[in-house]
């Protein structure tokens, strides 16, 4: 049986929301190709418009569609960060250069809608479904309420997660591949940009609105009547990245491909996977070098996933 890293293991107990911002993971870069597409946007609908665009073509597909999505053309940046995390520990660093291909990102977050495509075609299974428990921390799944169709697909395990981008033929994204959609090659603090100087942890004046998007969406705490923290995909469009990619910071954690360990061990003992973004309004949290490490067997109501696409696996132009 295989151990968790002791980075993995020190950190697992780091944040009671159980989301750790554990010790993470590494994964061989991807070799970058010699000749790259233009990146920015391929030919997509636009962002603000897609969740019910996307709700509305899934039961049109055999398959699940290949989706709105941005193309990330390839290249070297600098991922991680030399300063501390959240709870004191150096598990973000050290900084070191990542060349990474050219590649397609969801635009969004996977939706419940998507996923029950999916377990209606038999390539996935039903997630956990779980109701909210007034003074308990998890919010519940949302699987068990009513029009959540373009909300995030959360409380699956990482298995469940990696067999639906299949199905979708397309990939869970490597935590490279997430950190430079997220970060860009100019290495921005956020997704939408820089750290706003003078302010806790570089917070902008209006983080709520760029990870929430509006009131409704935000954590309600015990509110036995609230199910959840996230919110419909696409809900918070200034919070979107210069190229287009939505809900990289707030909504939901998500999945990556990448075997949680050190960057200073990259070949760790270690079985759990590395998360990317984080759910609530600590701006710390929300910065793109933020990692988080869960076992895959782990489903809760504030992870979920999106997918990627290697350009040479791509059947889209």
């Amino acid at each position: 049986m295989s151990v968790a890293s002791p980075l993995v293991q020190k950190f697992t107990l780091a944040m009671t929301v159980s989301l750790t911002v554990a010790a993470c993971s590494r994964s061989t870069p991807q070799a970058a190709h010699h000749e790259e597409p233009d990146s920015s946007v391929s030919a997509a609908p636009s962002a603000t418009a897609l969740p019910s665009t996307q709700a509305a073509a899934v039961s049109h597909w055999k398959v699940s569609p290949p989706g709105p999505m941005v193309r990330i053309k390839g290249g070297t940046f600098r991922m991680g960060s030399d300063g501390v995390g959240f709870d004191g520990a150096e598990y973000m660093g050290p900084s070191h250069f990542v060349k990474v291909a050219s590649f397609r990102i969801d635009i969004t977050e996977v939706t419940i809608a998507a996923y029950r495509a999916c377990l209606d075609a038999g390539a996935c299974t039903k997630p956990r479904e779980t109701r909210h428990k007034p003074g308990m921390w998890d919010q519940g799944c949302p699987w068990t309420y009513d029009n959540v169709d373009d909300y995030p697909a959360s409380c699956v395990t990482w298995s469940q997660a990696d067999s639906y981008c299949r199905w979708a033929e397309k990939v869970l994204p490597t935590e490279e591949m997430w950190e430079y959609a997220a970060r860009g090659k100019v290495g921005r603090d956020f997704p939408w940009g820089w750290t706003v100087h003078g302010n806790d942890w570089g917070r902008p004046d209006d983080l709520e609105e760029r990870i929430y998007g509006h009131d409704s969406c935000r954590y309600h705490g015990s509110d036995p009547n609230i199910w959840d923290a996230s919110c419909p995909v696409g809900s918070a469009p200034r919070g979107a990245t210069p190229e287009g990619v939505q809900d990289m910071a707030g909504n939901v954690a998500e999945w990556t491909s990448s075997i949680a360990c050190s960057y200073k061990e990259p070949s760790c003992a270690a079985t759990a996977r590395t998360t990317k973004g984080y759910w609530n309004s600590n701006a710390k949290l929300n910065q793109s070098v933020e990692r988080g490490a869960r076992e895959p067997d782990n489903s809760d109501t504030h992870v979920g996933f999106r997918c990627a696409q290697r350009l040479e696996d791509a059947k889209a132009p």
